[in-house]
């Protein structure tokens, strides 16, 4: 969602129960909606389930001396190392399980019309829906490429139409080279 997008369903959201609006509106839309996330980070998560997450993971350890506490996260963290380095072994692709989930749920758009510029761009129509996606950029204006890295469903509906190679489109954040190194060092 754009920017735009969120304050057309602001004012709609207010014309239509103005109390509504004044709750959401209590905290900054900044912080909880999509259309104000960074592009930098790649990630589309603006909840808190990895916090959630780790503190279920290391609930026993937080009751116990310092020392202790931090023995039992650092054991936690050499096994979950292990675990993810055997994860990326049975990998078929250059990424993911779930990176291909979210791009098998985004090729439903490939009945979308397409009107490419010749070029890196085009547009992308259905019915009343238009965006537009430059594939050298990496941009969709639906903003959804750029915050988590994975291709939208125009992008890939894009893709689909010139022919092009999803590899090359895909962040390199999601690639295995890349998991590889996350879970290079190991922890002793």
């Amino acid at each position: 969602m754009t920017e735009r997008g969120w304050e057309e369903l602001c004012t709609t959201v207010e014309k239509k129960d103005k109390d509504a609006y004044d709750n959401l509106m209590r905290n900054s839309p900044k912080m909880w909606t999509r259309a104000f996330l960074g592009t930098t980070c790649k990630s589309d998560i603006i909840d808190d389930n990895l916090c959630e997450s780790f503190n279920s993971n290391i609930i026993e350890a937080r009751f116990k001396s310092i020392i202790r506490m931090l023995e039992d996260i650092r054991t936690k963290m050499m096994t979950r190392i292990v675990q993810k380095r055997k994860l990326y072994t049975r990998w078929k692709r250059n990424y993911g399980p779930l990176v291909k989930a979210k791009l098998d749920a985004n090729k439903d758009c490939v009945e979308w019309q397409l009107i490419w510029n010749g070029e890196n761009g085009c547009e992308l129509r259905k019915g009343r829906y238009q965006y537009t996606v430059d594939l050298s950029q990496s941009i969709c204006s639906c903003r959804s490429w750029q915050i988590s890295g994975i291709l939208c469903a125009h992008a890939y509906a894009a893709m689909y139409h010139l022919w092009l190679q999803l590899n090359d489109y895909l962040h390199e954040c999601h690639h295995i080279e890349t998991y590889k190194k996350a879970y290079y060092f190991p922890m002793q």
